[in-house]
């Protein structure tokens, strides 16, 4: 049975809709209301559904109706017929309007206050997230440079749940608590730049020879989910010139991909080679080499058991040679 998912909201429908409504628009309910009825009063009073006043004159229907709609009641004028539905409708109407406006004004300081603290929390989470992708970004790249299997799996496992995290976190805060609203747009800039690099790292990642397959996929997963923020993020940066072209260029990547893997099944592309020698790599294949002599091709070998290229390979064992580290 399938689970019904729970959206947690920050408010209920009402209360974000009289957060959201203004002191013109609450002002004009006011007078529309105030205006309305006392036009009824006025014009209706004649034929017996009005007030108790025989020749009731508009300055006296419209004091009825704001003492009504203030819920005063002074008694000296009465609402019979159908007025008394009116009068009614005026009451409640002025109850819920004067405790909406009056709220607004008494909550207004504090709303600012804890504005500015709840931005301040954004702009200290979302450069927490910037950093941790630029760190996460030099460690892919280091990886990739040892050609670290292991350790690049492992990378793409937690960069994919760390961007899934930023995405949930962007996605909820944008919608509830109005992130990408308030003074947050350079900070939001940087991430998303720190998105895009990270991004094209992983890219770069998936096109690179000798990448086990799991991690590719891994990479492909996080390069849709990187494209799901920037898609979710998009509707709220619509007007904004800086940020909505580079949402559109994170988007764009993921049919860069698709594009490259339709050829890459037809054997039209060429993988890209890191040809670096690292102390990581130098170990690798020092540990692998057989006690000499040595048969020939043993840098295909080697090659081979460390998923690395051929001229790679004799690089190592050249270098390990002339560093005499092996004699």
């Amino acid at each position: 049975m399938i689970k019904k998912k729970n959206n947690q909201t920050l408010t209920t429908f009402i209360g974000g809709a009289i957060d959201k409504t203004s002191y013109v628009a609450i002002g004009a309910c006011i007078f529309g209301v105030i205006l309305f009825c006392s036009l009824y009063f006025w014009l209706i009073n004649p034929y017996g559904h009005g007030t108790n006043t025989t020749n009731l004159r508009w300055f006296d229907s419209l004091y009825f109706c704001v003492i009504t709609f203030s819920s005063l009641g002074y008694g000296d004028i009465a609402p019979i017929g159908f007025g008394k539905f009116m009068a009614s409708f005026q009451v409640l109407s002025g109850l819920i309007l004067i405790a909406v406006f009056v709220g607004k004004i008494a909550s207004e300081r504090q709303s600012a206050m804890l504005r500015l603290i709840y931005t301040s929390e954004h702009q200290r989470r979302i450069v927490d997230f910037e950093k941790e992708l630029y760190l996460i970004d030099e460690q892919i790249d280091k990886a990739l440079d040892e050609h670290n299997h292991d350790k690049l799996y492992s990378l793409s496992r937690s960069t994919y749940r760390f961007l899934a995290s930023i995405h949930n976190y962007l996605h909820f805060q944008a919608n509830q608590g109005g992130l990408a609203s308030y003074g947050n747009t350079s900070s939001l800039k940087r991430l998303y730049q720190s998105v895009a690099q990270i991004q094209q790292t992983l890219y770069e990642a998936i096109r690179t020879y000798g990448i086990q397959q799991r991690t590719k996929l891994k990479f492909e997963q996080t390069i849709i989910r990187i494209n799901s923020i920037a898609k979710a993020m998009s509707s709220f940066h619509s007007q904004d010139e800086k940020i909505k072209p580079l949402l559109l260029e994170i988007q764009q990547l993921a049919t860069y991909l698709d594009k490259w893997k339709e050829q890459h099944s037809k054997g039209n592309v060429k993988l890209k080679y890191r040809s670096v020698v690292t102390d990581y790599l130098l170990f690798k294949v020092k540990d692998s080499l057989p006690p000499q002599p040595w048969p020939k091709h043993i840098h295909k070998k080697i090659a081979t058991e460390l998923e690395i290229q051929n001229l790679l390979a004799q690089k190592c064992i050249d270098r390990l040679i002339k560093d005499g580290h092996i004699t």
